[in-house]
């Protein structure tokens, strides 16, 4: 499958939750997802296999926390590269040549002087260095993704390319403000989204933090910022904290009627993020045209 011509000509639907659909799977609260790449894998063989069979076009690998720095904060005996290769080869037993792999890469952890720590020298080498081991394993593609940073998702994107030649996703998280939608940061959606295709990327968008009723809003200032393929991955609501955990509250088919309102903006990928689950993308592939 190529990836440009699937998103031209089809769109591209994504893969649903791993983070919150393992934790339905037995996932400890406060476990690194990343970490069950080596502990538990054929869980991520049956999540992974649960969403080609519901659809999806491609799916991500479970390496959203397995950047250096990130890594670092889990104390664990093994070590980020090892988890890395090995989400990637999980999702690539899985992925074959049936569905498109993508290398997830996830934030840093860690706020950009002066407001905290990190040097972006040292967190541009972070990502560097993880996307190298992702090309390394011949993932499809790279998804930046659930960044609320623009200034750090710019060095990673910088990283990608210093690196690999594939093509890659850049994917912000908004909130919802009085006037209008901004990072944590204070970034706004038009600047950011601007800046972030002016990178070379094959898509920007938006994921994470807002559901799809809401995520509707964003598709459309994103859309109308860009000529460039948009991605847009909202979670099913915003949770609500329970005794048992966060549950996510908005049901599968209302999702996916936003969705299909999202993709009629003119959105080309499509995906859910927290909550979202096999049976999210079985139903928005059922109303694919």
């Amino acid at each position: 499958m190529n990836l440009a011509h699937q998103i031209c000509e089809h769109g591209l639907l994504m893969d649903g939750a791993l983070g919150t659909e393992l934790q339905r799977k037995g996932l400890p609260a406060g476990t690194p997802p990343d970490l069950w790449n080596l502990q538990n894998p054929k869980t991520l063989r049956e999540v992974h296999a649960s969403y080609v069979e519901a659809g999806s076009d491609a799916i991500s690998a479970n390496t959203f926390g397995s950047n250096p720095l990130r890594f670092a904060a889990h104390k664990s005996s093994e070590s980020w590269e090892t988890v890395t290769r090995r989400g990637i080869a999980l999702a690539r037993e899985v992925a074959s040549t049936r569905v498109l792999l993508g290398g997830d890469i996830g934030p840093s952890g860690l706020l950009l002087a002066p407001t905290g720590p990190a040097t972006p020298e040292e967190v541009e080498h972070s990502f560097a260095a993880q996307a190298r081991v992702m090309d390394e394993e011949g993932v499809d593609f790279f998804i930046a993704e659930t960044f609320f940073s623009l200034q750090e998702i710019l060095l990673a994107a910088r990283a990608i390319r210093s690196v690999s030649s594939r093509p890659f996703f850049l994917s912000l998280t908004f909130e919802k403000k009085r006037r209008g939608f901004f990072t944590i940061m204070g970034d706004p959606i038009v600047a950011a989204i601007g800046a972030m295709a002016e990178t070379g990327a094959a898509a920007v968008g938006a994921n994470c933090s807002l559901g799809s009723t809401d995520m509707i809003e964003v598709a459309r200032e994103i859309r109308q910022a860009v000529s460039i393929p948009v991605i847009v991955q909202p979670n099913a609501g915003l949770p609500v904290i329970t005794a048992s955990g966060a549950v996510y509250p908005e049901d599968t088919e209302t999702f996916a009627a936003n969705i299909l309102k999202i993709r009629q903006l003119g959105v080309e990928i499509v995906g859910g993020c927290c909550g979202t689950r096999p049976e999210t993308i079985a139903t928005i592939r059922a109303q694919w045209e």
